[in-house]
């Protein structure tokens, strides 16, 4: 934004950049709100003190001006009446991954099989009501790291880290470079990395085809 010298040029990148922070706050996703926190601050910190202090400056009035219902969701972050449902079910879900990937450590359970084997592996721990849990709803872990270990094993998790590991040096060298189309890979690799942990980004075909 700052090196574009034409007004139809700024226009577009403000109105873009405006559209991402509203997708990202709309999205009342807690996983988004971790990697837009993330690539902010990786975007900060590649930069001088003053772009830490310009990055919180922003965080802090974007914060402000966000409507009651985005604070109310980021407040669910850190809340101390213990796990929603929501939070409850995915840290089963991760338990249920694991075994799978302790029961079929090199193959998994095989490709997109995570639904149909989650009832045998599927224990509550939570406080919640598992008779409203339709477990054949429950396609993947909501961890993309567990996902693939307990559908592919060690093999698929092995494949898939060497993409990544391929991914991230060619845009970390092109970062180092100088190169902003570089900078703007490193970031996308954060912010998918961290939401990843919560979800499945890459598993949605318009991101991953855009990474």
């Amino acid at each position: 934004f700052r090196r574009a010298h034409h007004g139809i040029a700024k226009l577009a990148l403000g109105v873009a950049i405006a559209a991402v922070i509203a997708g990202v706050a709309y999205s009342f996703s807690r996983s988004s709100y971790f990697g837009a926190a993330a690539v902010l601050a990786v975007f900060a910190l590649r930069r001088p003190a003053r772009g830490l202090v310009g990055a919180a400056i922003a965080a802090g009035v974007l914060l402000a001006l966000a409507p009651s219902p985005i604070i109310a969701r980021i407040g669910t972050v850190w809340s101390s009446s213990g796990l929603d449902v929501s939070s409850a079910v995915r840290l089963d879900l991760w338990s249920s991954a694991l075994r799978m990937f302790a029961r079929e450590p090199v193959l998994g359970v095989g490709y997109l099989h995570f639904a149909d084997q989650l009832p045998a592996y599927f224990l509550s721990t939570g406080n919640y009501d598992t008779s409203v849990i339709q477990l054949s709803a429950l396609v993947y872990a909501h961890n993309t790291y567990l996902t693939v270990l307990a559908e592919a094993g060690v093999i698929g998790g092995v494949l898939v880290g060497a993409l990544i590991f391929a991914g991230w040096r060619r845009a970390w060298s092109a970062a180092r470079s100088g190169d902003e189309a570089g900078e703007s890979a490193v970031l996308a690799f954060v912010g998918v990395g961290v939401c990843s942990i919560f979800g499945e980004p890459l598993f949605v075909p318009a991101l991953l085809a855009a990474l």
